[in-house]
């Protein structure tokens, strides 16, 4: 089997991936900064770093008490769970869950010598939808459940086509 490529679609991946990627990259600081507006622990562990047995007592909330000098007021209370951090870290496994297969499989689709301006489309497609899909679940404002459904069915049902794709092109 000859393997013929246009070299033009993989720069238009990439430029996309990357754009996903950083997406990506960013999505802990969120998470991180959403922790310390909320003064929100990461776990029990971190809790009792100061040497408290009850981690209900304890006013420490992060691992090393130098970092208690990024809250503001310098006041930390306890509280394992907040519905915004776990929302923003929702999203972030979420993205993970999603983009990884895309970059994988939108790698496999270029090998099946797709219209140029089809995967742009595509690659653009799915791009706008994971950010808007973030955008739906995590802005206050725009917390709309059924944009969110629909900007993660657009996402799905691109993966599911180049997978479909990819399968048709190879049998």
């Amino acid at each position: 089997m000859k393997i013929d490529v246009d070299f033009e679609i993989f720069g238009i991946l990439a430029f996309y991936s990357a754009i996903l990627l950083a997406k990506i990259l960013v999505m802990p600081v969120l998470v991180a900064k959403q922790r310390i507006n909320k003064k929100v622990s990461v776990s029990v562990d971190e809790s009792t770093c100061s040497g408290s047995t009850a981690a209900t007592d304890s006013s420490e909330v992060f691992a090393n008490p130098e970092d208690k000098a990024f809250v503001p007021g310098g006041e930390v209370s306890i509280k394992h769970t907040d519905q915004d951090v776990e929302r923003y870290r929702r999203a972030h496994l979420n993205d993970l869950e999603n983009i990884l297969p895309f970059i994988f499989l939108a790698t496999l689709f270029c090998f099946t010598n797709p219209g140029i301006e089809f995967a742009r489309c595509l690659f653009q497609l799915f791009t706008i939808a994971r950010i808007g899909h973030t955008i739906f679940y995590c802005a206050p404002r725009a917390r709309k459940a059924w944009l969110r459904f629909a900007s993660c069915g657009v996402g799905w049902v691109i993966n599911a086509y180049m997978a479909f794709s990819v399968f048709m092109y190879n049998f």
